[in-house]
């Protein structure tokens, strides 16, 4: 590559500038034999590149987390002996000190407890309403862990207590608070010589990823909208990448809503959806994955992309109702019932 820069220079009218240039270029320095310095320097640098982009790799594996379908159960005690997923979840849990970590108690409290915001001049209320916070008792001794939400009268209520899907959805929340603080980074600066310390500090999060099987799992379907709502907040908040598998069709709706608004970029959302395989076979389907393309306003051709049963059965209950329902009509004040018939 050298020697065809020399070589074209060489068909130009040079200043001495150039000249000069050209000549250094001549150097053995700048020869790219197998054994000059260049040559030798060019390998290590690729080598050097290569096995730093390997090992980036390898430690983006360590950050990449799970949460499986069953992530809580009616437990008052969580002993460390049993070693299950939400044993383990809530002990990491309890290993945060949340008064040292604010934004990430921040997260909590707000999504456990209403959430307000201001929106438009009104506000609104965007957490799901369980609680005021979340209160830990950890006896390390013995190994035995319990887990209270601070009712927003100030009473205490064990996990135990609460309905199964506030189970589920606690270890959703305290999943990501635990990711959060682990990856959590603080980068101080102005360091004042007089008194010994940095005088100011700013906190950011290394990226990292949460697989999660069905976070809709036995909540209400305002409940399962929030999720997305949920997910959104904590990747901005924390750098947390999600990969969710589900079939709630409203944390669909939400993030189709939220890309519509503006809030997200559809290029932020990647959706992919499995085919039956008999709707492959059939031909009804062309591939068994379908990339999923959300438009700039949120929507999404649901014929093309997902299977029967999805998307449409809601509209193919409904206009069974209509056909079922007998309607009423008031003319006059009197009062005709007559039956729709449909035939789609």
């Amino acid at each position: 590559m050298e020697q065809d820069i020399i070589r074209a220079e060489q068909k130009k009218e040079e200043t001495n500038e150039e000249q000069n240039f050209r000549d250094a270029f001549k150097s053995s320095m700048f020869q790219t034999t197998p054994n000059s310095t260049l040559f030798t320097n060019l390998l290590k640098a690729i080598e050097r590149d290569f096995l730093g982009a390997v090992q980036k790799k390898i430690d983006s594996l360590k950050k990449v987390y799970f949460l499986p379908t069953t992530r809580g159960r009616n437990r008052e005690w969580f002993i460390d002996e049993q070693n299950s997923e939400d044993i383990q979840i809530v002990r990491d849990f309890s290993s945060i000190y949340l008064e040292n970590h604010l934004p990430i108690q921040n997260f909590i409290n707000f999504w456990i407890g209403k959430g307000e915001v201001n929106e438009s001049g009104k506000n609104q209320q965007k957490g799901f309403k369980i609680g005021k916070e979340l209160s830990v008792f950890r006896d390390e001794t013995i190994g035995l862990t319990k887990i209270f939400l601070v009712n927003f009268d100030g009473t205490k209520t064990p996990l135990v207590d609460l309905g199964y899907g506030v189970s589920q959805l606690l270890p959703i929340i305290m999943k990501i608070a635990t990711i959060a603080q682990k990856h959590e980074r603080i980068y101080e600066y102005n360091f004042n010589h007089q008194e010994g310390y940095y005088e100011r500090e700013t906190i950011y999060f290394s990226p990292s990823t949460l697989l999660i099987e069905e976070p809709e799992a036995n909540l209400h379907p305002s409940l399962q909208a929030k999720m997305a709502e949920l997910f959104i907040d904590a990747a901005s908040r924390f750098n947390i990448q999600f990969l969710i598998e589900t079939h709630s069709e409203y944390l669909i709706y939400k993030f189709q809503e939220y890309i519509g608004k503006k809030i997200v970029s559809p290029n932020d959302v990647k959706m992919y959806y499995f085919n039956h395989p008999n709707d492959v076979m059939e031909g009804t389907k062309d591939k068994y994955i379908s990339h999923v393309q959300i438009g700039e306003d949120g929507s999404i051709d649901y014929e093309k992309y997902f299977g029967k049963g999805f998307f449409d059965e809601q509209t193919n209950l409904k206009l069974s109702l209509l056909n079922i329902q007998p309607a009423v009509l008031t003319i006059n004040g009197i009062i005709f019932n007559f039956t729709i018939s449909l035939h789609l």
